[in-house]
């Protein structure tokens, strides 16, 4: 049977220029899955005399061929994640932290840029709310690109709590009353943004049954009040 570092990069999440923040995170949970000592290259590089050039016969210890080893695994998760055009941004780098620094700096830019994106995304997040004929999952779809891009460009405001109350306060008020309960549930404060939403969409769901059967029984009262009076009925209304 094949091991797992035989074929890591084969469930590897693929990059196709859309959506950084995700796959920065989904990246980083893989490798760290192969092998966190893999995911230590790509964030400190490659450390040890063999590396920085300053002694040229210098050689390798059997900790820098291991390191050695670590990047080269690094890099081919890192190749085999991207799309063709990605990839081409990096292709001549053959350093995993090179590679991990360059892909954060072209999607995320530099300090400056990610402060003017955080601003656009909080004003996203300040403004939004549930749009007309929208349903709770749609609504909470929407939300969770918002945060999610936030935690990923570096934000730890994004906590299950904040998401939470940005979700009761973003629906109409249809909703106000599963709203107040879910509030005054006793493990409020431990729930999570998951669970809100599964309660308030079984809500949903019950208002559609409610709605749909009070529409079933205007019909047939309608159709009952329409429908034509036999001559036993005329006789006895006369």
């Amino acid at each position: 049977m094949a091991s797992s570092e035989g074929n890591y990069h084969r469930r590897g999440p693929y990059f196709d220029g859309t959506n950084f923040a995700s796959w920065k995170h989904k990246m980083k949970m893989h490798i760290l899955g192969h092998n966190p000592a893999v995911w230590a290259i790509v964030c400190i590089g490659l450390q040890g005399e063999f590396f920085d050039g300053r002694e040229q016969n210098h050689e390798a210890t059997t900790e820098e061929l291991k390191m050695l080893q670590y990047n080269a695994q690094a890099c081919d998760i890192l190749f085999n994640g991207l799309c063709p055009e990605e990839f081409n941004k990096i292709s001549r780098l053959e350093n995993a932290k090179k590679i991990w620094d360059t892909l954060i700096y072209m999607h995320e830019g530099t300090d400056f840029v990610k402060e003017s994106k955080l601003d656009v995304l909080q004003s996203q997040l300040d403004k939004f709310k549930m749009k007309d004929g929208e349903g709770v999952a749609e609504m909470y779809s929407r939300l969770a690109l918002i945060t999610n891009e936030i935690a990923g460009l570096g934000s730890e405001e994004m906590t299950d709590r904040f998401i939470i109350k940005k979700i009761l306060r973003a629906l109409d008020g249809k909703y106000d009353t599963v709203c107040i309960l879910i509030q005054m549930m006793p493990n409020y404060k431990d729930l999570k943004p998951t669970e809100v939403i599964g309660r308030i969409v079984a809500h949903e769901m019950s208002l559609k049954d409610k709605e749909e059967l009070h529409n079933k029984s205007s019909c047939a009262y309608k159709a009952s009040c329409d429908a034509p009076t036999s001559s036993s009925e005329k006789k006895i209304l006369q």
